[in-house]
């Protein structure tokens, strides 16, 4: 007998008995993970699916002001990263509950913080961290907060807390 069970709900999945002799064991395991595959399959689009239904729709322009952002972001200077929080903004106006124009905002005073301006060390850090902390609030799947928060977390010295960020972004990326 062969049981798979999903772990977060403890509910069975799939189950079956399989039967033969050990001269046929390797066609066994085959029919076994043949249909192993098949049923993850469908759990995992179900799963996703269900996923996606749940997830927040996002308002085009504010997706826009998103993606200039983070191409402003890429240039790594501090004008940049000034016009870029523009861009996460006005995302922001538009929708204020988007989780990434908030990590687009964590980025920009990362980059002073962690780059640029060592003069602003505390008022950078400190952004960093709260727009990344409510980016997370707003989706606890958004791998690339966690991340912020992991390097924030490792640079203050609270290594444990550092590794549970840097993991949850791992596993979620």
């Amino acid at each position: 007998n062969v049981q798979l069970y999903n772990s977060d709900t403890h509910q069975m999945i799939w189950g079956n008995r399989l039967e033969g002799n050990l001269t046929g064991l390797i066609d066994i395991q085959d029919n076994l993970v043949t249909e192993v595959i098949g049923i993850l399959q469908h759990q995992i689009n179900t799963d996703l699916l269900s996923r996606m239904r749940k997830r927040q729709k996002v308002e085009f322009r504010a997706y826009e002001h998103f993606l200039y952002g983070m191409e402003e972001i890429k240039k790594g200077s501090v004008e940049s990263d000034v016009i870029a929080r523009e861009h996460f903004a006005k995302a922001l106006e538009i929708q204020p509950d988007y989780s990434l124009a908030h990590t687009g905002m964590s980025l920009t005073y990362f980059n002073e913080w962690s780059c640029q301006l060592w003069d602003r060390w505390e008022i950078c850090k400190n952004g960093a961290y709260e727009w990344a902390q409510k980016a997370m609030e707003l989706d606890d799947h958004n791998y690339v907060a966690a991340m912020v928060l992991g390097k924030i977390f490792m640079f203050e010295g609270s290594y444990d807390t550092a590794e549970y960020y840097f993991r949850k972004s791992l596993l979620l990326n």
